[in-house]
Order: C-alpha cells, then structure tokens, then sequence
C-alpha cells in the first residue's frame, strides 16, 4: 500500500506541474484578450470621438455661415437704401436745376455718371444678392445633406453592430473574469492538493519509520525476554541447587551438633555468638556490596571494596584462630575440634563462594545495567513516535530490577529451605505479572499498529480523492481553454466586422471630408464675397460723402445766386481736393482703403508701412494686416 501511494505522488507531481503550465498558458491567452478588448475600445472611442469632433466643427462651420450671410444682409439691405436716397435726392436736385449751378454742369454730369456706376453697383449688388441667395440654397442643401448624413451615422448599422461588439466584448471581460476566478479556485485547490500531497508522504514516511521502530524494538524486546528468561532460570537454578545443598549440609550438621550440644554448651554458645557476628558482618558486608553495585560507579569505589574484603579476611582468620583458641580448652576434645575447624573451613568456604556468587552476579549486573543503558537511549530516541514501547521498556525495567530483587532475596535466603522455596514462588508470580505486562504492552504495539494501517488507508482514499478532483479540475481547464478558443475566434471575427466597419467609416470620413472642402470653398467665397462687399462699401461711403458735398453745394448755391459763386466752387474745389489728397504725404491722391477703420490713403505710403512692420492706421493707430488694404477708385 505505501509503495503504490509512493508511486503515485510522482504521477500527481507531474500532473500538479502539468496543470500549472496550463493554467500559465491560460493566462497568458487571458492577458492577451483583454489587450485586444482594450485596443478595440479604444479605437471605439477615438472613432466616437472623431464623430463628435466632426460634428461640433460642423455646426460652428454653419453658425459662423449663417451669421454673415445675416450680417452681409443686413449691410446691404441698410446701404441699399442709403444709396436709394441719395440718388433720389440728387435726381431731384438735378430735375430742380438752377440758372445759377450751369457753370456746374460737368460735375453734375460727373455725379450722374456716379449714379450710373452706382446702379450698376445696384445690378452687381442684386447679382451678388442672387448669388449669395443660390450659395445660400447650396448651403441649405448641404446642410440637409450633412443633417441626412449625421442621421445616416446616428441610425447607421456600424454603430449598433460597434454596441453589439462592446456588448459582446463587456461579456467577454465578465466570462474572462469568471474564468479567472475558476482558475484562481482550481490554483487553490491545486496548491492544496500539494499541501496535502506532502502530508500525506511525511506521515507515510513517519508511519514506515515508526513500522521500522516497532519492529526493531519488538525484536530486541524479544531477544532481551530471552535473556531475561535464560539468566532468570539459570540464576534460579543455581540458586535452587545450592539451596538445597547449603540446606542438606546444614541439616547434617545441626543434627550432628544436636548430638554434642550437651557436651559443648559453652564452645556452641561461643560459636552462635562468632557465627551471629560473622552473620551480621556478612549481612552488613552484601548490603553494602549491593548499594555499591546500585550507586557507585566510579574504579575507586572498587578498590574500596576490596580493601574491605581484605579486613573481611582477616577478620575470618581472627575468628578462626579465635576458634582454634576455643578448641585447644581441656574440656573439647581433639574430634571436636577438628570438626569446628571444618566447620570454620567449610563458612570460610561459603564465603568464598558467595564473594564469586557476588563478582558474578556484578558482571551480570554490569551486563544488564548496559543493556538497560542501551535500552533507554533507544526508547528516549523513539519516545516522540512510540509512546507504547517506553511503556514497555518501563516494564521490561520494572521486570529487571525485580529480578535483581528476586537475585539479593535470594542470596540473603540461602539459610532457609522454606523461605528460598518461597522466594522461587514469588518471583515465578512475579514473572507471570512481567509476561502479562509484556504481552499487554505487545498487544498495544500490535493495536498501534493497525491504527496506523488505518490511517494510512484513510489517507490512500483521501488521495484517490485528491485525484478525482485534479481529474475534474483537468476536465474544466480544458473546457475552459475551449471556451476561450472560441471567445478568440469570436473576436477575431468581431474584429473583422469591426475593420469592415472602420473601411465603411473611411468612406464616409471622405464625403464629409468632401462635405468639409466644399464648407471651406463657401467659406472662401463668402470671405471673397465679403471683401467685394467692402470695397462696394467703401465706394458706397465715397460716392455719400460726394453727394452730401455736392448736396451743401447746391444748397448753398441756392442760398447765394449771386456772383460770389465762383469763390464759393473754388473753395469748395479746394476743399475736394483736400479730401482727395493723402493725409500722410499731401501730394498723391487717395487710392488705398483700410478695411479695418475704413481710412484711405495713397498706396506708396500703406506700402511704406507694411514695410517698416508699422501696421498702424496713421490716422486712428488701429492694427491691420496684409489683408485689410483694399484698392479704392474714386471715379
């Protein structure tokens, strides 16, 4: 099972790397249309706002038209009747005629060939007026033709088609931003796949470290209950034996001093004491042996105790000679004292063999203490992941010091059959009570064990999942990229629509270009219109200022028919002339008009002017221009 999941975390690596090579190559294309969408709006608005530019130069093209067609009218219509006057007026001056104004007859003649120019200006006036009047149709026609295309492009089909296309386009922002957000989601899911992809190998990798622990530890479990079970049944064994020996050797020789008790009362009296001392040294002797072998641990506490064994020694052979001074009394005989010293011999003996009881049991000791040692730094290394297996190395300690108890009980027993048969009693329910722990603790292990097979099928399903949903995500993605292939082509074939539209817009941009030379030729014209409207103004206001002249004159000359009318035309001559003359030079005639002000003066003295950039009226300092000197003919 964790060799099939191992094998497929590499599938879904791939997969997971697969999918976000797509989900690049997905955005990419996403970034890509949203480039198109905005270049294609803002051809969209810069063509709306041409449209819109067009239009209001249109409109100002017409008010500026229709106010100097009004303004024109207006000066003509006014002018026009001004000059009407005047002619009448001089008509009927001339029908009225004066024997007094005959000298005058050429200036009249002069006048009246003034009122003929001036109603030949009338019928250029009046052409003009039909002409103006046509251009004014021509201009109303082009109007209706600009009002029809503006309606045409207000109505036209591009503009519904360039809304279906924004339309089009706004949906295609709203399904790309769905699609990014299902991207986003299925990234999530991914990156969460991952995230749970990785835990799920630590935990199949700690589970198979933890396999590895238990079934370490369950095997040096096994071999150390072996041990255990060896030495412990050896050491019983042994300790059996030599009980059972000690205590047939015991019993022989209390019977045999049971037989001599009445003859040796004060030698067996003696001996009890000595062997209740040696008892108690001996005793005192194990106890302190034992709590060297528990705490010390240090080389020199080793020679400590063997300088006490020396003492211990030698304290035996004072006792024996002590012994030997007790048997060499009169009242024991020879026999008896042979026998006390066998006896002596036989402790002396015992002592020995309990000392190498002792050695050996500290070498096991020893042994054990480091297997114990061992035992701990592997059940500390593995406590984090199996809590189970310190419990049952605590046990397996429990258990191994209680047969270091079972040990010192015991040697400490070794002068009672009863007490050693029941010490073997004990420590055989004893070792029952460490065999039940042991297989309990095995038990535990075996069930942790299964635990951890069923977490690892909880997670093996859990990934069969996480690879349905990458599959279906894998689904999506490509319906998804389907989409957005035919989202493209939907653009693509938009913007073609959308460059047949630009095409047909083309077209219409030249006719109003057209539209827009022939309003600049009418501007032109008008201008050119407007400028023969001023030199006719211009002799408008010659041929008034010459008929008021010649209107005092003739008044005056009605007011004096006497002789003094010859000074009174000479003056008035002079005084023509003076107005005929420049103002500037006083030497040539009047031939130039400023159209701005409406001042005349001679031509050489406007050029001069011009030429030295002094573009100021001389008479009135108003500014003017190239454009505003007009040539004037007093005829």
């Amino acid at each position: 099972m964790d060799a099939s999941a191992a094998q497929k975390i590499p599938a879904l690596q791939s997969r997971n790397s697969k999918l976000a090579a797509e989900l690049q190559v997905s955005g990419e294309t996403v970034r890509e249309l949203e480039q198109k969408l905005e270049s294609l709006k803002k051809d969209h608005d810069s063509y709306m706002d041409t449209l819109l530019c067009v239009n209001r130069f249109w409109d100002q093209l017409e008010k500026e038209l229709d106010d100097e067609a009004s303004e024109i009218e207006r000066a003509l219509a006014l002018r026009s009747g001004r000059l009407e006057s005047a002619l009448a007026h001089l008509l009927k001056l001339i029908s009225s005629g004066n024997p007094a104004v005959t000298d005058e007859e050429k200036q009249l003649a002069a006048v009246q060939a003034e009122a003929d120019s001036q109603t030949a200006l009338n019928r250029l006036v009046e052409k003009r007026n039909a002409e103006l009047d046509k251009e004014r149709e021509a201009h109303l026609m082009l109007q209706r033709e600009v009002s029809d295309l503006r309606n045409k492009l207000a109505a036209a089909q591009h503009l519904r088609e360039a809304g279906v296309t924004a339309r089009q386009s706004q949906g295609l922002a709203e399904e790309l931003d769905k699609q990014r957000f299902l991207i986003s989601s299925q990234q999530q899911q991914l990156d969460a796949g991952r995230t749970q992809l990785q835990m799920l190998q630590t935990q199949a990798d700690a589970g198979q470290v933890a396999k590895r622990q238990l079934t370490a530890a369950q095997g040096y479990a096994a071999e150390l209950n072996q041990q255990l079970e060896a030495s412990r049944k050896a050491a019983a064994e042994a300790e059996a034996e030599r009980g059972f020996q000690e205590a047939a050797r015991m019993q022989a020789e209390m019977q045999q001093m049971q037989q001599q008790a009445a003859q040796t009362k004060s030698e067996s009296a003696t001996l009890r004491k000595d062997n209740a001392a040696l008892k108690a040294e001996t005793e005192d002797l194990r106890l302190f042996l034992e709590v060297l072998e528990t705490f010390c641990e240090d080389p020199r506490e080793l020679v400590e105790v063997r300088v006490s064994e020396v003492k211990l020694k030698k304290q035996l052979q004072a006792l024996t000679e002590n012994g030997n001074a007790n048997h060499s009394m009169p009242e024991v005989s020879h026999e008896e004292l042979l026998e006390a010293r066998k006896r002596g011999e036989a402790a002396e003996a015992q002592v020995v063999q309990l000392r190498e009881a002792s050695r050996e049991q500290q070498v096991q000791i020893a042994s054990l203490q480091r297997h114990a040692e061992k035992l701990r730094q592997d059940c500390a290394a593995a406590k984090q992941d199996n809590e189970p297996l310190i419990l049952e190395i605590e046990d397996l300690g429990q258990a191994y010091e209680a047969s270091q108890h079972n040990n010192r009980s015991l040697t400490e027993q070794l002068t009672a059959r009863d007490e050693v048969n029941a010490n073997l009693v004990g420590e055989r329910i004893r070792e029952g009570h460490a065999a039940a722990a042991t297989a309990e603790a095995r038990d535990s292990a075996v069930a942790h064990t299964k635990r951890l097979a069923a977490d690892l099928q909880d997670h093996k399903a859990h990934l069969a999942r996480v690879e349905s949903r990458l599959q279906s995500s894998l689904e999506e993605s490509a319906a998804l990229q389907a989409r957005l292939r035919e989202a493209e082509a939907a653009l693509l074939g938009a913007r073609g629509q959308l460059q047949q539209r630009d095409e047909t817009g083309k077209g219409r941009d030249e006719r109003l270009a057209e539209a827009e030379r022939r309003a600049e030729e009418l501007k032109r014209r008008a201008e050119e219109d407007a400028s023969k409207e001023a030199r006719e103004r211009a002799k408008r206001m010659r041929v008034e200022d010459d008929a008021k002249a010649l209107n005092s004159r003739l008044q005056q000359l009605q007011r004096e028919a006497a002789g003094a009318s010859n000074q009174q035309l000479q003056a008035e001559l002079k005084a023509a002339r003076s107005v005929i003359l420049c103002k500037v030079c006083c030497e040539r005639n009047k031939d130039t008009v400023i159209t701005k002000c409406w001042h005349t003066f001679c031509k050489t003295c406007i050029n001069k002017n011009l030429d030295m950039r002094h573009r100021k009226c001389p008479g009135c300092g108003t500014p003017f221009g190239q454009g505003d000197v007009k040539p004037v003919y007093l005829t």
